[in-house]
C-alpha cells in the first residue's frame, strides 16, 4: 500500500490508525475486525475504538448480519460535507476580514519567487482567469494539461492564446492545443514562460537551469516586456506553425511583435487587415479604427505596423514604444480577402 497517497487524510482529522483502517477497507474491500488487525497491525485493544470513530465520521459502515463486516465509503461521498463546510467557512472568513479589517493601502508585490509547484499552478490559473486579450505560453504538456479548463474559459471570452510546444508530444495533445488558438512546435523543449496581456509574466527558472528550482512571477512593466521579447526570440523564432491565424476573427493582441506576425501571416494569404487600436499617443489616450498597411521591423529595436485612417498614416508599436506614433495597449484585428 502506498501510504503517502493517504497521508493527507490527516487534514480531515484522521489519526494514523484511522487512516490505516480506512485505506485498507478502501483497497481490500469489506473485512471483519480480526482481518483488519492482521492487515493493518493496529493493536487489538484499539481496533474497535478506531472503527467506532470511523463509523461516527461517516467513513465506514458495519453490516451486523455478516459477522460484523466493515465496509468503507468512497472519499468523494464520505468527505464531501467536509469540503462543502470548508468552502463555506472560507467564504465567511473572507467576508468577515473584508468588512472588519483596518484601513490600509494594499499594494500587490511586483515580483514573486515561488518554490511550491501547487502554488505555481494556482497562480497561473489565476493569471489565466483574469486575462482579457492575449496569453502567450510555453511549458511541458503535463503541466499545461492542468490549465486546460482555465484556458478554454479564456478562449470562450475571446482571449487570443498562442502556444509553443515541443513537437514530440502526441498528436492528440497537439490537436487539443491547436483548438485553443495559435500553436507552434519545435524540436527541443522551450523555456517555460507565460505572459498574460503584456501585464504579468511567469518564468520557470528550472527550465533555464537545472540548478534553479523556483518560479518567478513578474508584474513590473519593463521586466514583463523583457520576458515577452525573450519568449519571442528564444521560443517563437526557433519554432514553426502547427496552426496559424487562418480562419480566426476578432483576434485580440497586446504584443506588437505578435501583431506583426499576425499581419504578415494574413498578407501572405491574400487577406486585407483592419484593426481597432487602443493606446496612447503624445497627447494622451487614443482609440482608432484603421486599415493596416504594412509591417516595420528592425531586429532588436522595432516591431511595429503601419495603419491608415481618414486623418493620416501612423506607426503603432508596443506600450513602451519609443519610435512609433502610437503605443498600443491592445488591438482587435479582422481580415477579409482582397
Amino acid at each position: 500500500m502506498d501510504s503517502d497517497t493517504f497521508r493527507d487524510l490527516e487534514k480531515f482529522q484522521l489519526s494514523n490508525y484511522e487512516i490505516k483502517a480506512y485505506s485498507s477497507l478502501l483497497l481490500k474491500g469489506p473485512m471483519r475486525a480480526s482481518e483488519i488487525i492482521k492487515v493493518t497491525g493496529i493493536p487489538q485493544p484499539r481496533t474497535y475504538d478506531v472503527l467506532g470513530k470511523l463509523q461516527r465520521k461517516g467513513l465506514i459502515i458495519m453490516n451486523s448480519s455478516i459477522n460484523k463486516t466493515y465496509e468503507a465509503i468512497m472519499p468523494s461521498a464520505a468527505l464531501r460535507h467536509n469540503v462543502e463546510y470548508m468552502n463555506e467557512y472560507i467564504d465567511r472568513l473572507d467576508k468577515y476580514i473584508l468588512e472588519n479589517r483596518s484601513d490600509f493601502e494594499i499594494r500587490a508585490p511586483n515580483v514573486w519567487f515561488i518554490e511550491n509547484s501547487k502554488s505555481v499552478m494556482l497562480k497561473l490559473e489565476l493569471m489565466i482567469s483574469e486575462s482579457n486579450s492575449e496569453i502567450i505560453l510555453s511549458m511541458e504538456y503535463h503541466k499545461l494539461a492542468e490549465l486546460l479548463p482555465a484556458l478554454r474559459r479564456a478562449r470562450k471570452r475571446g482571449v487570443t492564446i498562442c502556444s509553443v510546444m515541443k513537437e514530440s508530444i502526441d498528436e492528440k495533445s497537439l490537436v487539443t492545443l491547436s483548438e485553443l488558438g495559435i500553436l507552434r512546435i519545435r524540436s527541443i523543449m522551450p523555456v517555460e514562460i507565460v505572459v498574460v496581456d503584456r501585464k504579468i509574466a511567469f518564468l520557470n527558472a528550472n527550465s533555464l537551469s537545472q540548478t534553479s528550482d523556483y518560479s518567478i512571477f513578474i508584474q513590473e512593466e519593463e521586466l514583463v516586456d523583457v520576458l515577452d521579447y525573450y519568449f519571442f526570440n528564444m521560443n517563437w523564432v526557433s519554432s514553426r506553425y502547427y496552426r496559424d491565424f487562418d480562419g480566426m476573427e476578432n483576434v485580440k493582441i497586446s504584443s506588437s511583435w505578435l501583431a506583426c506576425e499576425l499581419i504578415d501571416n494574413a498578407f501572405s494569404k491574400g487577406y486585407k487587415c483592419k484593426v481597432e487600436v487602443e493606446g496612447f499617443d503624445a497627447s494622451g489616450p487614443v482609440s482608432l479604427n484603421a486599415d493596416v498597411i504594412s509591417v516595420k521591423r528592425i531586429q532588436g529595436l522595432q516591431y511595429a505596423f503601419v495603419i491608415k485612417t481618414i486623418t493620416g498614416t501612423y506607426t503603432v508599436g508596443g506600450k513602451n514604444a519609443t519610435l512609433e506614433d502610437i503605443k498600443m495597449v491592445s488591438g482587435v484585428f479582422n481580415f477579409e480577402k482582397e
